[in-house]
């Protein structure tokens, strides 16, 4: 009877134990999102002076990235958090395999992310579309918020905090996507 009791005791524990890894474990999942395709690749060892490049070592400091294609050549476009227009960057992708072997045709929602170092949780990605308005089939680019640790949604009026993701007021979060970086002089990746 009693060693009934302590199997079932440890049956209930186990199972227990069993549901909050799993529980956890979805959780971590879901912290990246898949509802928009996002391949990304820079490679910083080209590039060891661009405005993206410094970000990803410079705790709060975040670029807006977006790309664009002109006379045949891919550009990386680059807006920094300083919220001074003389420091956006245009780079040209010249070598064979950044213009031609890499696929710039998926950066989220609408060609648009964010890429920066936070303070206490590493190099994150976000889209930089609202994701409220995003819900409602609105294609409603974030802004630099005053205090440059945030953006804001010019349409909705919500704010979100760049470390965290989290709207301010709401519960709701930044679409997120996996960032790969090793350090300096190795390529950035953003995927799902």
């Amino acid at each position: 009877m009693k060693n009934d009791r302590d199997l079932r005791n440890i049956g209930a524990k186990v199972v227990l134990l069993v549901c909050c890894i799993l529980i956890f474990a979805c959780d971590t999942e879901n912290q990246y999102s898949t509802k928009y395709r996002c391949s990304f690749y820079f490679d910083t060892a080209k590039h060891p002076t661009s405005i993206l490049t410094r970000s990803l070592s410079n705790p709060g400091m975040w670029v807006f990235v977006s790309v664009q294609q002109k006379q045949g050549v891919n550009h990386v476009m680059v807006s920094p958090n300083s919220g001074n227009k003389d420091d956006d960057e245009d780079i040209a992708m010249t070598t064979e395999i950044e213009n031609n072997r890499i696929n710039y045709n998926n950066l989220g929602a609408n060609n648009g992310i964010i890429v920066g170092c936070s303070n206490f949780n590493g190099i994150r990605a976000y889209d930089k579309l609202c994701p409220h308005c995003l819900e409602k089939s609105k294609n409603s680019p974030l802004e630099w918020d005053d205090n440059k640790q945030q953006v804001r949604c010019k349409a909705c009026k919500l704010t979100y905090m760049l470390e965290t993701g989290n709207c301010t007021t709401e519960s709701l979060r930044l679409l997120e996507y996996k960032v790969a970086y090793s350090g300096e002089g190795t390529p950035l990746q953003v995927y799902n």
